[in-house]
């Protein structure tokens, strides 16, 4: 018999942009009896991801040259790379301008002041930016939304006047000072508190970014539940809570009998090991 996957966020966006990841994902779905992801995960996807290639695509549309992109770049990176990285940012910014200023002055006379990679890198980007969002419910059979979660969520939109794709935050019309998913939290209370109590007992010294915000924000939600004067919705200010425990919040939404399909087996394999479901890496 065939087996059943759920799509992490990743997982999705993988699959949907990146096509040497999507040769491996696809090899572990084309024989699959179901495939499903969350409507969560899209709204994970809209305010992640996709967020981020609509400020690239923003930002390339108000720019003459590829050097003032890579200029952008180099000032908002901040991984634990960020001087490395910075580097060879500047290094390309530097090696652009070089070409630039060696142009034929027929091809400036053909596209004007603006590079025309620039255009070609905006045109692509575009079509990825305004398709992906709808191509995650053709990817799969089904999506779930078990705490009904962003019932309105809608894609990003080109506002052609101003050249700009707009990707504003949804503010869920079902909640108001209460969200759905404190129910859904509520519900699940026994298998977060498993997770958050076997997370807590990493060492300090071996827990990541991702988990620290993890162990920190299942601590906070849980200490929450039990008051009926402690909201805990998308229109107050503990609606961060539940993002910073998205491998927690998927895990736990995956239906009983079905695989939880992702590129991090650090995180959902231990996650999933505790509240019994399954786990399975394509990297």
């Amino acid at each position: 018999m065939s087996d059943n996957f759920l799509l992490e966020t990743t997982a999705v966006i993988d699959f949907l942009f990146k096509p040497k990841l999507k040769e491996k994902i696809f090899s572990v779905l084309h024989d699959a009896s179901q495939k499903t992801t969350l409507n969560y995960v899209k709204m994970e996807i809209k305010r992640g991801f996709l967020n981020n290639l609509v400020l690239l695509y923003n930002k390339i549309r108000e720019s003459n040259k590829l050097s003032d992109v890579f200029d952008y770049l180099s000032t908002i990176s901040s991984t634990p790379l960020k001087k490395q990285l910075s580097t060879m940012l500047e290094a390309l910014a530097i090696c652009s301008r070089e070409v630039e200023r060696e142009r034929p002055d027929r091809i400036r006379e053909e596209y004007g002041n603006v590079d025309n990679q620039l255009i070609e890198i905006a045109g692509i980007l575009r079509l990825k930016i305004l398709r992906l969002f709808r191509q995650v419910d053709k990817m799969v059979d089904t999506l779930l939304n078990p705490m009904d979660c962003f019932v309105d969520i809608k894609p990003p939109v080109e506002m052609k006047k101003w050249g700009r794709i707009d990707n504003k935050p949804s503010w869920c019309s079902g909640s108001k000072k209460e969200c759905s998913i404190k129910k859904f939290f509520i519900d699940n209370v026994n298998s977060f508190k498993q997770i958050y109590e076997q997370l807590k007992e990493i060492p300090e010294k071996d827990r990541d970014v991702e988990t620290q915000k993890r162990i920190k924000s299942l601590k906070k939600i849980l200490g929450l539940l039990p008051s009926s004067t402690r909201y805990f919705g998308n229109h107050h200010q503990n609606y961060r809570l539940c993002w910073n425990c998205g491998d927690a919040v998927i895990a736990v939404a995956t239906p009983e009998n079905f695989i939880v399909l992702n590129n991090n087996e650090s995180h959902y394999l231990p996650i999933c090991r505790i509240i019994g479901k399954k786990s399975m890496t394509y990297r």
